[in-house]
């Protein structure tokens, strides 16, 4: 079950926004990707990975490891290099996109203050909080993902498991469809608390309770915070710097983010190798992620209307 754990965390990645450089007439995705049309698009994107957990699983069982891994690999292949070569496009014009997702012929007068620099925007706590809230948040993510179906295994079946799995997946997909319907119309940080909470709530009902019925709901509500952790960095960022700066601010935004989120899985793995349960990680990780709610609110700011 050891390999499979590794796998499962990709049957969750439901993948994060495409961004592209955002220069004069290109920051129509950065737009698109900060509200609700762009969540909406991403989450409609995704519909086809709820699949990939429980496709992977059955192949291990029926055909073994190893011939499920090559299958794997030679199906990415032929469906991607596909995609890539004839339906993925590389500007916002592509796409039908145009600046402020106007249409054709309309002309955004878009104004971003201040001008950012890098060294600016890195000695705000806005940022670093961006970056302290995001990096917890997918850290405990990305780490309880990798272990799950080992968690799952240690109480259910490998059937249960995968309908699990499965459900944690179906969930991410329907709380970042609700995202998108009302993203718009949301405080960004109060909904990243609120949605860190959530998970804090599973992740301690988990570690606290043991049981498998407990595991099994508290899993798949954990779910619903899994897209919408991923998603709501970039539109703190595109709300508090502006669209102008939005590639560079997010970009090294992302990179210390990226950072914290590989050490989920040696946090879990760490953390089980000393205790031999997986419930001082989960207790652990439930109390990062309200640390991370906390960083999220304390460092709110009033917004400027030339940034939203």
């Amino acid at each position: 079950m050891g390999s499979i754990s590794r796998l499962s965390v990709h049957g969750h990645r439901l993948g994060r926004p495409f961004y592209h450089r955002c220069g004069d007439d290109s920051c129509a995705v950065v737009r698109q990707t900060s509200g609700a049309r762009g969540v909406d698009r991403i989450a409609r994107g995704e519909r086809g990975r709820d699949i990939g957990a429980p496709a992977l699983l059955f192949g291990i069982t029926r055909i073994g490891f190893a011939s499920t891994t090559i299958v794997a690999g030679v199906f990415a292949i032929v469906v991607v290099v596909p995609l890539a070569a004839l339906v993925l496009r590389d500007r916002p014009q592509d796409l039908g996109l145009f600046p402020d997702g106007l249409p054709s012929g309309h002309v955004a007068t878009t104004i971003d203050t201040p001008n950012w620099t890098l060294p600016m925007a890195l000695s705000t706590p806005v940022l670093r909080s961006v970056m302290a809230t995001f990096g917890i948040g997918m850290m405990v993510q990305i780490g309880f993902l990798t272990h799950q179906v080992t968690l799952l295994a240690q109480s259910v079946d490998p059937l249960a498991a995968s309908i699990t799995v499965s459900s944690t997946a179906v969930f991410a997909l329907a709380g970042r469809l609700a995202l998108a319907r009302f993203a718009d119309e949301m405080d960004a940080r109060v909904t990243t608390a609120v949605a860190l909470l959530i998970a804090a709530g599973s992740l301690g009902a988990m570690g606290l309770f043991p049981v498998p019925s407990v595991l099994i709901g508290a899993s798949i509500v954990f779910g619903l915070t899994v897209g919408n952790v991923t998603t709501l960095a970039p539109i703190i960022v595109r709300r508090e710097f502006g669209a102008q700066a939005f590639g560079l601010v997010f970009g090294v935004a992302s990179c210390g983010i990226q950072l914290a989120t590989a050490l989920g899985p040696s946090f879990y793995g760490l953390l089980y190798d000393a205790f031999g349960s997986y419930n001082p990680a989960l207790i652990g990780a439930a109390g990062l992620d309200v640390a991370a709610a906390v960083v999220a609110i304390a460092r709110r700011r009033k917004q400027d209307p030339q940034l939203a």
